[in-house]
């Protein structure tokens, strides 16, 4: 598409949304205009509209069914729009329904989020149904809306048929253990959906084994899955170590998995700490955040950093670690050279530190943590730091950890750092 017929387009658009508005009596997005504008008059193309009810201008305006139909009036035909954010709105069942009628014949959007409004069974499944007849869709983000588990076995069976979308959150959508069990089942042979999120849905405890069975034949068998958040599931210490464990080793295209926030204690921790060390060469991101490892999984988990190759980003924060298993993580720091990322915040630093230091003056963005063979965790300038790395000893950036350090009276305390904010990746 060349420039001028780009300006065409965007400028049309602008003109039946300003009229869509006007005809149907709602307001006119100021920051929508602005966009709209500032493509016009510049190089850089606009290929994505938000709408997002939580931004400064919609805070107290935020979009119900009805704006709904007056934005699809101007969306249909806009081809160089490819990203639509709909998140915290008032959109019910009515609204997601003329959304899914209009994503049934729509060639050009590529991601739609319609994340914490108020969608319902209703219309989750039109939703579901919609995208097996679209084929351009590559994102479809449903998270935070009560779709419930007849949505959850519609969007299974609509997998079946659909093979160009790549990312599915349907993380809190009231999802049961038959949507779970389908979506398991049929993403052991879809080869198109790379990033899955089912998180904090709620599976009955008597059917845990059969669902957990399920995503470990899921996780086993698929080729495509490099993203799988799992968090929030209750799955226990019998289901990691009897099917989640083992289906990871042999997954060999997963590089994201999110275990937090489930009954995961230190016998679960240990299978999958033993099965990451060797084999698993593709997990590069794990969270076991808000579980209950203790001190004996940090053990394992020590170990496993002193084999794997592939981890750069660990979460154990809040675990009920106390100063024997931070230290097996810090000893492994030791020789492990992969790890960038780690959080460790909520569990007993006071059984880790306390001891004098001498007192380190130096830039704030050069300051490295350095972690001893001992367990010691002291704070070093760039030269020592690096000086250090050459014997041997690992280090971390400031903001590559969720604790800092700080010296009172040559006493070396900790705190949470604030600087650190949670990546998937």
């Amino acid at each position: 598409m060349d420039a001028s017929s780009y300006i065409t387009l965007v400028s049309d658009f602008q003109e039946r949304y300003v009229r869509a508005c006007e005809d149907r009596d709602h307001c006119v997005l100021l920051s929508v205009l602005t966009a709209l504008r500032d493509a016009s008059e510049s190089d850089k193309r606009l290929k994505a509209l938000n709408f997002s009810g939580n931004s400064r201008e919609m805070r107290n305006r935020r979009l119900d069914d009805e704006y709904v139909l007056t934005l699809l009036i101007p969306l249909s035909g806009a081809v160089f729009l490819e990203d639509i954010e709909l998140s915290y709105n008032e959109i019910t069942c009515k609204g997601a329904e003329e959304i899914a009628a209009f994503l049934k014949d729509d060639k050009y959007l590529k991601r739609l989020s319609l994340k914490c409004n108020s969608i319902e069974e209703k219309g989750g499944v039109a939703l579901a149904v919609a995208i097996q007849m679209n084929e351009t869709l590559k994102a479809l983000d449903l998270s935070l809306n009560s779709i419930g588990d007849k949505a959850g076995v519609q969007f299974a069976s609509s997998l079946q048929i659909n093979t160009n979308l790549q990312v599915l959150n349907l993380s809190t959508c009231r999802l049961g253990a038959s949507s779970i069990l389908a979506l398991s089942t049929v993403l052991q042979t879809n080869d198109s959906l790379l990033s899955l999120d089912i998180s904090n849905n709620k599976i009955n405890a008597s059917l845990e084994s059969d669902v957990c069975y399920h995503l470990s034949k899921m996780i086993r068998r698929n080729t495509s899955l490099g993203y799988i958040n799992l968090s929030k599931l209750s799955i226990s210490d019998w289901a990691t170590v009897n099917h989640l464990s083992n289906a990871i080793k042999e997954n060999m295209r997963i590089r994201v998995l999110d275990l937090s926030c489930n009954r995961i204690t230190r016998d679960g921790c240990i299978s999958l700490s033993m099965n990451l060390s060797t084999v698993q060469k593709t997990l590069t991101f794990l969270s076991l955040s808000c579980c209950a490892i203790q001190d004996e999984g940090a053990e394992a988990i020590g170990l496993c950093l002193t084999r794997n190759t592939a981890l750069t980003t660990l979460y154990v924060d809040y675990n009920k670690i106390t100063g024997i298993g931070l230290r097996a993580i810090a000893r492994a720091l030791h020789s492990n050279q992969t790890l960038v990322r780690l959080a460790l915040w909520g569990n007993a630093f006071s059984e880790l530190i306390g001891g004098p230091i001498r007192s380190v003056e130096t830039d704030n963005s050069k300051v490295k943590l350095v972690v001893d063979a001992k367990g010691g965790v002291h704070q070093w300038d760039s030269n020592v730091a690096q000086m250090q790395q050459q014997k041997g000893m690992t280090r971390l950036y400031r903001d590559e950890v969720d604790f800092a350090f700080y010296s009172v009276d040559g006493t070396l305390s900790a705190a949470k750092n604030s600087v650190f904010g949670r990546k998937t990746e």
